[in-house]
């Protein structure tokens, strides 16, 4: 990571100790056969230090950063950590987990998943289906319907049943006569997407209230726990995958209860770390490098993006004179 090494080599201007002369050999009793001239100290100064200084000096550097971070890590106040379907409480040696997403959250979403799949199935597809396409639409018409009965029966209000209705009933059609023409229309299919996308939405919005809620009431459960002082320490590492990144409802939750207006201070996003000590190293290194970014450059925030970025914008016009050229 180029912000790890800038920050080691600003964090840790080290010196390597050269190797020492050995000392002089005690004088024989009789007179040597040979006198021999010293070499010159500039030589002999040059022998003794390491073969590589400038790759010992970048390892001494980069290992005071590591043991720095390491001592970050081992410092750090409460932490959250939002790992998908569960949170988990760091703080004084504890660990608390909170499950997020309830029942209602995975079948909503499952039955969403129904025009999801048509999608990939025939979503590019204008004229007859191959048999791996047609096989794919059978075996998931096939799964539908027990599906629809089982999610019936667990008591959701009237709207919500009707709401998801409407989209079994729409995608059935679609797949039915997929399967009866072994064909489809592209413009049949833009059609019926079309009209899926306020439904899938709706839905969407029962669910994140869902998710919401949850998490609401694990964090109100946690904050009363921890003293004020204590809490005000909170940092947060919300690991999601690359898609969801923008906008992502765990980020705008917790940004919205820390009055952080943007991510890398107290709330880091972890692309795709879903081992949390490699989540939790990645919370220390951004501790570590606002505070490389406030003591040289006067912003906390220069090193969340690449310490080249800058000279990068001012040499690439003279490199690329126009923009798009090949």
């Amino acid at each position: 990571m180029k912000t790890a090494l800038a920050s080691a080599l600003l964090l840790a201007l080290v010196a390597c100790t050269p190797a020492q002369t050995p000392p002089p050999a005690v004088a024989s009793a009789s007179p040597p056969k040979e006198t021999t001239t010293a070499a010159p100290a500039k030589e002999t100064a040059a022998a003794s230090e390491p073969k590589d200084a400038l790759a010992a000096l970048n390892a001494e550097a980069r290992a005071s950063y590591r043991a720095e971070k390491e001592h970050i890590l081992a410092h750090l106040g409460p932490t959250i950590l939002s790992e998908g379907g569960k949170l988990v409480y760091l703080h004084d040696g504890r660990r608390e987990e909170a499950e997020i997403n309830p029942r209602g959250y995975h079948e909503l979403k499952t039955l969403d998943h129904i025009p999801l799949a048509l999608e990939a199935l025939v979503g590019e597809v204008d004229g007859s289906l191959d048999e791996a396409r047609l096989q794919g639409l059978k075996r998931l018409r096939t799964c539908i319907e027990p599906a629809v009965r089982e999610f019936e029966s667990h008591g959701y209000a009237a709207t919500t049943i009707e709401r998801q209705r409407r989209i079994v009933s729409a995608s059935t059609a679609l797949i039915d006569g997929a399967i009866e023409r072994r064909s489809v229309s592209h413009a049949a299919y833009a059609q019926y997407a079309k009209a899926m996308g306020p439904l899938l939405l709706a839905s969407v919005d029962e669910a994140a209230r869902l998710e919401l809620d949850a998490i609401h009431r694990a964090v109100t459960g946690w904050k009363k726990a921890t003293s004020p002082a204590e809490w005000s320490r909170l940092r947060v590492v919300v690991i999601s995958v690359h898609m969801a990144r923008d906008r992502l409802m765990e980020m705008q939750y917790f940004q919205r209860l820390l009055g952080e207006s943007f991510e890398g201070g107290r709330i880091v996003f972890a692309e795709g770390l879903w081992e949390e000590p490699k989540a939790l190293d990645l919370n220390a290194i951004h501790v570590l490098d606002a505070r490389v970014g406030a003591s040289f450059f006067g912003d906390p925030m220069r090193m969340h993006r690449d310490l080249l970025s800058d000279a990068a914008a001012a040499y690439l016009p003279t490199l690329l004179p126009a923009a798009g050229a090949r």
